[in-house]
């Protein structure tokens, strides 16, 4: 087991590293915060949208657990591209709180450097938790 990643152990859980404008410092050898100032907000929009849209098929991601404050950072890029806040409301919980219930991507602390993604359980595997 990995330290600090006890629920990567079903095959259900993986985490991708966020975009950036440049190769950052520490990269590719470690995760790099999005706080590093060379985020591409766009660039890593794109993909939580690519995710939240393969989401509503069968295997596809239940969720994505990632930093409220990121989440922050790419609502407002996409708000910044024309996307409606109609559009954004079930996927991040930025800006109704932390908290927010039923939304594609959930707060988690100690995730403001990477996306963490849970996919559901195949249809057929009665075991999957």
């Amino acid at each position: 087991m990995l330290p600090g990643h006890g629920s990567h152990q079903s095959g259900r859980d993986i985490d991708l590293g966020l975009y950036f404008r440049g190769v950052p410092s520490g990269y590719p050898a470690e995760f790099v915060s999005a706080g590093s100032g060379k985020l591409d907000a766009i660039a890593t929009w794109a993909l939580v949208r690519a995710l939240h849209t393969a989401s509503k098929t069968s295997a596809g991601p239940d969720k994505i657990f990632l930093d409220y404050d990121v989440q922050g950072l790419l609502y407002k890029a996409a708000r910044k591209a024309g996307v409606s806040r109609r559009t954004l409301r079930p996927i991040f919980q930025y800006p109704d709180g932390r908290y927010t219930r039923d939304r594609f991507v959930k707060h988690e602390p100690k995730h403001a450097d990477h996306l963490h993604v849970r996919f559901k359980c195949p249809p057929r595997d009665a075991g999957c938790r």
